[in-house]
């Protein structure tokens, strides 16, 4: 099934900017969204630990080939390289 995933940006969370308003907007469109809350403050905020959240959705199969993302602010470049470096689209 085609889902939905929000990616925050920097010292953000997933109630902040314009996430609640699109995360229901796609719900009544009976859309499945995720909205996760990414680690936060200094010694948290990593693409390790980013990364490693998504490989546990990715593990239980949350997240998938029929995912689309929508990111905001660092969470772009952040889900750039994790696709990269996961090899989950090709670089050239």
């Amino acid at each position: 099934m085609d889902n939905y995933l929000i990616i925050h940006g920097s010292f953000g969370t997933p109630y902040s900017n314009w996430f609640p308003w699109l995360h229901q907007k796609l719900q009544e469109d009976n859309k499945q969204v995720m909205v996760p809350y990414f680690p936060y403050g200094k010694s948290f905020q990593d693409f390790d630990n980013w990364a490693n959240l998504l490989d546990a959705y990715r593990k239980m199969r949350i997240i998938s080939s029929h995912t689309t993302v929508i990111a905001h602010s660092i969470g772009c470049a952040f889900i750039v390289k994790y696709l990269l470096e996961r090899g989950m689209i090709m670089s050239k």
